[in-house]
Order: C-alpha cells, then structure tokens, then sequence
C-alpha cells in the first residue's frame, strides 16, 4: 500500500535517512486523514532512524518525538505523549535555551498534554464511581 517507500527502497537500496523522510511523510499523510494508529506507527519507525543516526539529543529525534506525542495524544495516549514531548522539550531547551519559541511551544504542548492526561483520570474516575454502585468486581483499571 505504501508504494514509494517501497519502490525506493528497493530501487535505490535501504537509504535509511530517506527512509526516516518517507516514513515521516506518510505518516503525517495518514495523520492527516484521520488514520493516527498508522501513523503513529511509521513516525516511529523514522524516530528510530533518525536516533540510529543523529543520535537521541538530536534536534531531528526532538521533532520526530514531536510527531510520536501528537499521535499518541490523538488516540488519548496522554501519558506516553507526556514522554515523547519532554525529551524533546530536553532537547529544544539544551539546543535552543528557554526563550526560543521552539522551545516555548513545545513547553505549551507538554502543559496541554498534562492537563488533558489529568482530565481523562478524573473522568475514568467518576465513571468508575458510578459503575462501582452496580458491580464493583466487574471493574478493570484502564490506564
């Protein structure tokens, strides 16, 4: 299904960092049409490339942990994006300092993504407050 990548990787050999672009390309075309699993799933692949190469504290790995938070926090994976989006705060801070506005927006995404990580808790919950009235063994914790 993913012809480019696959037709350049085996025309031209395994480029890994062409590779990390295609893969980073494609996921944001999936991110795009609402297809966040997917596309969680190749910004990752293009993240561990991009940490093979540029190794972790690389502004390139910042910016591929950028896109792994933003389709973590898609499907309401709040907490592991927390991860991703403050290594990269880490970075943007060490490679930019604080006032850069890189590093200002990062800082705002990671505060967004505590605050939405912390209303899902309250609501899951309240909603386990209210089931626990009718069974509560019933009861599986969800994050």
């Amino acid at each position: 299904q993913w012809y480019q990548r696959r037709v350049s990787i085996t025309a031209g050999g395994n480029k890994p960092l062409e590779q990390a672009a295609f893969d980073i390309n494609i996921g944001m075309m999936l991110h795009t049409k609402g297809d966040t699993k997917n596309s969680q799933r190749f910004l990752e692949s293009a993240l561990r490339l991009h940490k093979k190469f540029h190794g972790s504290n690389s502004v390139q790995v910042a910016m591929c942990n950028i896109l792994v938070a933003r389709a973590l926090a898609h499907n309401a994976d709040f907490r592991e994006a927390m991860k991703y989006q403050k290594h990269a705060l880490e970075v943007y801070a060490e490679k930019y300092g604080e006032n850069d506005k890189r590093t200002r927006e990062c800082s705002a995404f990671l505060s967004t993504l505590t605050q939405k990580a912390v209303e899902l808790q309250k609501w899951l919950q309240n909603s386990k407050k209210e089931k626990s009235t009718d069974c509560d063994s019933a009861l599986i914790p969800l994050l």
